[in-house]
């Protein structure tokens, strides 16, 4: 009885650790740090190299601002959801069914977050000038991809028979 309260207790603990977690994204992890991961100070100076008009500036602004709108309201439900899946899970005789579908409606929360940064990052790539891009581009640590295998000191691979 113990170890089955321990082992519900730690899954409660993972399925509310999850939600947070997988709503930020897939940024550079850990090990690169993704944007928002690496110092304040250091992420002023590359926007600040950016050269932003005060046009580019407020549309960025104006972005982000309806972004984290969207993300709060989304967020909340969210809460709300793990809530409702946690009384499920702590039932007498719990219902799969049930269970399943309101992971479901987690699933598709997380994937709608997911969507608006994309979409987020897809217009302020917009607003930025090619020059703009290359140097933000130029600051990640790891650069672009799931692999990084743009990182220092390591190489693209290829697919085979690629000629890239």
């Amino acid at each position: 009885m113990k170890r089955a309260a321990i082992v519900a207790l730690a899954v409660l603990l993972a399925l509310g650790l999850a939600g947070p977690v997988l709503a930020k994204g897939f940024g550079g992890g850990a090990f690169c740090g993704g944007f928002f991961a690496r110092d304040p100070a250091a992420l002023a100076e590359v926007i600040a190299g950016l050269g932003l008009s005060d046009d580019q500036v407020a549309k960025i602004q104006s972005l982000q601002q309806d972004a984290y709108e969207k993300l709060q309201t989304i967020q909340e439900t969210m809460w709300k959801k793990q809530q409702e899946l946690r009384t499920l899970l702590w039932q007498k005789n719990p219902d799969k069914n049930a269970i399943s579908a309101k992971w479901e409606e987690l699933r598709q929360l997380r994937q709608q977050m997911h969507d608006i940064m994309q979409e987020l990052r897809d217009q302020m790539r917009s607003i930025l000038s090619e020059e703009q891009l290359n140097k933000l581009q130029q600051s990640r640590p790891c650069g672009k991809g799931r692999w990084r295998a743009n990182r220092p000191g390591r190489q693209a691979r290829k697919a085979p028979g690629s000629t890239l």
